[in-house]
């Protein structure tokens, strides 16, 4: 029996950048694949990274996310821009490359039918959960932005659907040896406002080799184009102290229009 589930469509997460300036960053819970199958079936865990990696890419493919970001480039910290004349600042909440060191439950939630923008919170295993966050701490080796740069550790929420496999969804996390993440500000999570969240819906989690490259298999056949000429830790880390111009912004028909474009 083949699961599918529909993406919640009540809103996209928003982050307030600036003075008033508003981008989406969405954090929609994980889709189950087509591939995945129900809890009768045996697990096999090996296959853990590539069913957790099915559901982000599913997810990426069911979201509409209006976004000033075109590529890996234009989120590092050094590169601003000005959203309609607001103070210039970068997109993301950081860049960290490091190691999943512990999975932790966080909290869960489901829709509240009297009230859309206020989501009902749930103990993580309730039976009644629409998504699930896992609290996922990394050890930073490489840590870019103002926030992550001087830290050995962050946590970070990550946004699971309930109809998944619980087990292989949260050991798909442990079965990656190196990862990249580009982050959202902390704040999205009511149940620990500390907690960062992976940008472009959890599609922004992706992979180091044993060879330093980079990749975002959530991304699908998109993966290289975002990656562009960032291939590895050390080309990003380069180009992030390379001095960028500040990219203009404005609003148009409620889609942004750079400057540089």
């Amino acid at each position: 029996m083949t699961i599918t589930t529909a993406i919640r469509t009540t809103a996209l997460s928003t982050l307030a950048l600036g003075l008033g300036v508003v981008l989406l960053a969405g954090c929609a819970p994980l889709v189950t694949p087509e591939s995945a199958t129900t809890a009768e079936t045996t697990i096999n865990l090996d296959d853990s990274r590539n069913y957790l990696f099915n559901a982000v890419e599913s997810r990426f493919d069911s979201t509409e996310t209006v976004v000033v970001e075109e590529n890996l480039e234009d989120l590092l910290p050094s590169q601003e821009f000005s959203v309609e004349g607001s103070e210039a600042q970068s997109l993301a909440g950081g860049i960290v490359f490091g190691t999943i060191t512990d999975v932790a439950p966080g909290a869960a939630y489901t829709i509240n039918p009297s009230d859309e923008l206020n989501d009902i919170e749930l103990p993580f295993d309730s039976a009644d959960a629409m998504w699930r966050v896992a609290v996922l701490t990394v050890d930073i080796d490489n840590g870019l932005g103002d926030d992550v740069d001087s830290v050995s550790k962050i946590k970070v929420g990550y946004v699971i659907d309930a109809t998944l496999n619980l087990d292989l969804a949260l050991d798909g996390f442990d079965k990656l040896n190196g990862v990249a993440l580009v982050l959202n500000r902390p704040g999205k999570f009511e149940f620990d406002e500390s907690l960062y969240s992976v940008r472009w819906s959890g599609a922004l989690l992706g992979e180091v080799s044993a060879k330093d490259e980079i990749s975002f298999p959530g991304l699908g056949d998109e993966s290289d184009a975002f990656v562009g000429d960032l291939t590895t830790v050390d080309a990003v880390v380069k180009s992030n102290k390379k001095k960028k111009k500040v990219v203009k912004v404005d609003v148009e028909q409620n889609q942004y229009v750079r400057s540089d474009r």
